[in-house]
């Protein structure tokens, strides 16, 4: 939905999986959770769902091998040291 540019659309279906999560936060959909409110502007709000994607992403060995460019950008955006 977020590559449809239907950002409103893909943010609630993101929501909703956000929500539905037990114990640890899902770093794919936190991801997408930081990518559709960036796309909305609002920059604020996205930083600190950028920030749990790149903590939960990075403890996926596959994840941090084959995608560091998308790590980086997590971590930069996500404003983490």
């Amino acid at each position: 939905m977020r590559h449809l540019n239907r950002l409103t659309e893909a943010l609630a279906i993101q929501e909703a999986l956000h929500g539905e999560a037990s114990g640890q936060p899902d770093g794919y959909v936190c991801e997408e959770l930081a990518e559709c409110l960036y796309a909305l502007t609002q920059t604020e709000e996205a930083q600190g769902f950028f920030a749990q994607a790149y903590r939960a992403l990075s403890a996926d060995e596959s994840f941090v091998k084959n995608f560091s460019e998308c790590r980086q950008r997590l971590q930069e955006l996500g404003r983490v040291g």
